[in-house]
């Protein structure tokens, strides 16, 4: 766990574009090394995107093989990856804090694999990776929500969490893209919107980790890093996937350019945000900080942003996640799940597939 508030040492490693290029090949690398079968979905699913963002033949076979497991496993009501997408709670750890409970069981936490199952539908024209991207859509309209219609994380409570945001919205906007559904396009920015109107403080412009409906309150309300980068990266998809017709890309892009505003002060002068983006004692956090990069430059890139130092902070932040990336290819201070203020730090699949995010704006 890095605490450092001053700049990290560059090692020679990682100068230069080819030191860059080693290190995202290592990392990619170790990615296509990790047995996604020991892992929940959602974990995952930014693997997926990340393999498929760098786009060599290499990297895109090694996500077709997941997105194939995924649809494998492809439940009867239409759940992809349904048999890796429950979560196993630590004794202690923060999930059994907030909610009592040993495990959680995700309700969309399967759409996850829609963006990765819609690329191959494209690129293949094979109908299977459209048939059971069609089969999730039609599960996702039968899940629970809240009083105002936002999809609920999980089956036990009516909370919503901001991970619910990049889990669904990238596909519904994708989904609707491919197939011409209107209505899945606008069911995208409408939960983006919900999800918006009950975890972004007005004040700072930041998301709160997760609110609960009944009773009406904020089971954990810090603004967590990669909760940030789940929107962040969420509003760069989305976008893109839209009509540029479509009245839903102004709200993104002012939701986006509000929240890089507000983010960027936040920044560690290593190039890293924190963990708890707002806390500067709060450990340096790697996933976040990529997902940041990534939406950064791919914000500036679709013209959803503009500004150098919008540039200059994508760009310190990934070459500051360079130095998490081990020996190994592993990628190291990522906050373990359920994140939060309390997060244990490690390396995690999630962690792999935003850096390949970010790296492939980069590289």
């Amino acid at each position: 766990m890095n605490h450092r508030t001053t700049d990290l040492e560059i090692s020679p490693q990682t100068e230069g574009a080819s030191g860059m290029h080693h290190l995202v090949k290592l990392v990619a690398d170790y990615t296509m090394g990790l047995n996604n079968k020991a892992f929940k979905n959602w974990e995952f699913a930014p693997v997926i995107n990340g393999l498929i963002a760098l786009g060599e033949p290499r990297q895109l076979e090694a996500a077709r093989r997941i997105v194939d497991l995924g649809i494998a496993l492809q439940n009867k009501e239409g759940q992809l990856a349904f048999g890796l997408n429950i979560v196993q709670g630590d004794p202690g750890n923060a999930v059994e804090r907030w909610t009592g409970a040993k495990t959680i069981t995700g309700t969309l936490h399967s759409s996850s694999y829609g963006p990765g199952t819609l690329h191959f539908a494209r690129a293949t024209g094979n109908g299977r990776y459209l048939e059971a991207a069609r089969r999730q859509r039609a599960y996702v309209q039968t899940v629970r929500r809240t009083r105002d219609g936002a999809f609920v994380h999980r089956e036990e409570t009516t909370e919503l969490w901001v991970d619910t945001v990049y889990f669904t919205a990238p596909f519904l906007a994708q989904y609707g893209a491919i197939t011409g559904d209107a209505t899945a396009m606008d069911e995208a920015v409408l939960q983006i919107r919900l999800h918006a109107d009950r975890l972004c403080d007005p004040r700072s412009k930041l998301f709160r980790h997760i609110w609960s409906e009944a009773p009406d309150y904020f089971p954990q309300s810090t603004y967590w890093a990669r909760g940030q980068g789940w929107i962040t990266a969420s509003l760069v998809d989305v976008y893109e996937a839209l009509p540029e017709d479509h009245p839903g890309r102004t709200e993104l892009s002012e939701l986006l350019d509000d929240m890089v505003s507000a983010l960027l002060p936040l920044q560690d002068t290593s190039g890293f945000w924190h963990n708890v983006v707002d806390d500067p004692r709060a450990a340096l956090e790697s996933s976040g900080t990529s997902l940041f990069a990534y939406s950064i430059r791919k914000g500036l890139d679709l013209g959803m942003l503009v500004g150098d130092d919008r540039a200059a902070a994508a760009r310190r932040g990934f070459e500051a996640v360079l130095q998490a990336v081990h020996d190994d290819g592993a990628v190291g201070m990522t906050s373990l799940p359920p994140g939060g203020p309390n997060a244990r730090f490690g390396s995690a699949p999630y962690g792999q597939g935003a850096f390949l995010l970010a790296a492939s704006r980069f590289v």
